[in-house]
């Protein structure tokens, strides 16, 4: 077995482990997941392993957010009333704290490797409360009754309090359907961009390039610009408007096909004369496989039709058919597209 072969083997350990811990497997892929393993010694032991530094970067995340078993017991003395002022202020300066920040520090710089070392996904799985592997889509209901699904690669974080209910959105893209309770406004956090419903129904996306999208499916929203003062605007159904951060402004309002922008949900993607390059970087986001165009000239192509998601890769061969285009397994990993 050469070295990488041996990585793909590694990272297909990763994204198998991603999955069982980001949701809980259908009987189908349990299946696969099942035959995957049987395949090979290599496979068994990969995912051992994958496993084992998944745990030491749980471990790491306690001693970083968890206090020690000591501070516990202060604590719980402080607000039973058994300590002195004297006490407390005495066991506040203990080596404990010192003893805690130098195994915080260290957990930090664990996490900081290994998140590297895993990619992104591993991260969001420390840090945010609902996530989704590359490919896969979730729906989650949220704990005031509002439904959440995430699209691929997405990853959200919630801060729900007595007064306000928000979802911090990491990265990819979710559609929300918002409970209503007119007591805690619903807001979505997209870097920059702040969405408040209402109304019910919108959709939210933040790309690589860190460009807040939304879009309303059903009454309204109220977009603001957290980074600058004033800069708010009330989105109607069926309107589109992105924040561009670069220039930290929000782009025209747009009118969209709301079945258009919405057809992830049915796991597939609408394109209507779409540019061939935004039709790739939309199917990179379900995909590992890297896609490289050779001829910037193949970006400006114009595409018009219906891709499928379950497959991604043979959605993008069969593109590359209609557009008389060269598609080329360089190696397992590498997809190149060319002039035919």
């Amino acid at each position: 077995m050469n070295s990488l072969q041996q990585q793909d083997i590694e990272q297909q350990a990763r994204d198998w482990l991603v999955k069982l811990e980001s949701s809980e497997l259908s009987a189908e892929q349990e299946d696969l997941f099942i035959a995957w393993l049987g395949e090979s010694d290599a496979h068994g032991i990969a995912f051992q392993q994958a496993e084992q530094t998944w745990q030491l970067m749980h471990e790491a995340k306690k001693s970083v957010t968890t206090e020690t078993q000591g501070e516990k017991v202060i604590s719980l003395a402080k607000q039973r009333g058994r300590l002195t002022a004297k006490e407390r202020n005495t066991k506040s300066q203990s080596g404990n704290s010192i003893a805690r920040l130098v195994m915080s520090l260290a957990a930090t710089v664990l996490l900081s490797f290994m998140a590297l070392f895993w990619g992104q996904e591993a991260w969001w799985t420390l840090t945010a409360d609902h996530f989704t592997a590359t490919g896969q889509t979730q729906q989650r209901t949220l704990p005031d009754g509002s439904v959440i699904t995430l699209n691929t690669h997405s990853a959200i974080k919630l801060h729900f309090s007595e007064n306000e209910r928000l979802v911090e959105l990491l990265s990819g893209e979710i559609y929300v359907d918002v409970y209503s309770d007119k007591t805690r406004p619903f807001v979505v956090e997209a870097g920059a961009m702040r969405v408040t419903a209402l109304g019910t129904e919108f959709n939210v996306k933040k790309n690589a390039g860190n460009t807040p999208t939304v879009v309303v499916t059903e009454h309204k929203v109220k977009v603001e610009n957290t980074q600058k003062n004033a800069a708010e605007l009330v989105l109607q159904e069926g309107q589109q408007v992105k924040l561009e951060t670069q220039y930290n402004r929000f782009s025209n309002v747009q009118n969209v096909d709301i079945q258009q922008t919405q057809g992830w949900l049915q796991k597939k993607l609408i394109f209507e004369n779409e540019l061939f390059g935004n039709v790739v970087n939309e199917l990179r986001r379900y995909t590992k496989k890297q896609i490289i165009i050779r001829n910037s000239n193949i970006e400006q192509l114009r595409v018009t039709g219906v891709v499928q998601l379950d497959d991604p890769i043979a959605a993008l061969r069969s593109l590359t058919e209609q557009l008389n285009l060269s598609f080329n397994t360089a190696t397992p990993y590498v997809i190149l597209i060319d002039k035919g």
